[in-house]
């Protein structure tokens, strides 16, 4: 046999007495693995669970929109607190009742075949009033209720692309890249205007505090301005660009 040893009657490494049995408290390392694999394994599939969710493939609604101009720069739909969307196409605005299912014609804007309504805006409570921004340079203010137009305001050269509301303020941004702030509520409506852009304004809207009007324009630029500010200014609180 190898190493001379007999394995018959011999036994490597063979004790005298056999090793004293386990405490029954003794921790078992796989055991504990083994549970944690199986622990972590349900964790994993509870937040799988948590962050699973469904993301629909299609619209829940489609509505026919004709004559919706394909310009990055125009803001042409709405939705008010009311729960009525506007939405203009062309020359004409509609509005549709999101809980009823109700279509309105509000109005059409045909000063000439080149004309159409470049911005529309809900005032911010109530759905009473709409603000129309029109490819001449116009502000025209709506009574939805009474389909009627209150007033026209003048205050660019060229199209009113966007428009905020910040109370009886009406905040337009035009091509002609000049901000006017209007007093809707008296006659001599321009408060301010703002000639912090070197070209079109395609964005606008106020701080929900009422404190800050916030203008983009396609020169890649964001202005911040004061709702204190009046009369003519070209100096923003801030710019970023």
């Amino acid at each position: 046999a190898m190493l001379g040893i007999d394995g018959d009657d011999h036994r490597v490494l063979s004790f005298k007495e056999k090793a004293p049995a386990p405490k029954g408290d003794t921790v078992n390392n796989l055991q504990i693995l083994y549970s944690s694999h199986n622990g972590g394994s349900k964790l994993s599939k509870t937040a799988k669970k948590l962050v699973n969710r469904h993301i629909p493939s299609a619209p829940s609604r489609i509505l026919d929109a004709p004559d919706l101009l394909d310009d990055y720069y125009l803001n042409l739909l709405s939705w008010s607190d009311t729960n009525v969307l506007s939405v203009a196409l062309g020359q004409t605005v509609y509005l549709w009742n999101a809980s009823s299912g109700d279509i309105q014609e509000l109005c059409t804007y045909d000063r000439n075949d080149e004309s159409y309504i470049s911005s529309v805006s809900w005032v911010q409570q109530g759905g009473a009033h709409i603000a129309l921004g029109t490819s001449d340079g116009t502000t025209e203010l709506w009574d939805v209720h009474a389909g009627k137009k209150l007033r026209t305001m003048d205050g660019h050269s060229d199209r009113v692309g966007a428009l905020s509301w910040n109370q009886h303020t009406l905040s337009s941004g035009g091509r002609d890249s000049v901000v006017v702030n209007h007093d809707v509520r008296v006659a001599r409506h321009k408060t301010a205007i703002l000639s912090g852009h070197e070209q079109e304004i395609c964005g606008l809207a106020w701080s929900p505090d009422g404190s800050t009007l916030a203008s983009g324009g396609n020169d890649n630029k964001l202005c911040l301005w004061d709702a204190s500010t009046t009369g003519s200014s070209s100096s923003a609180r801030f710019t970023l660009t």
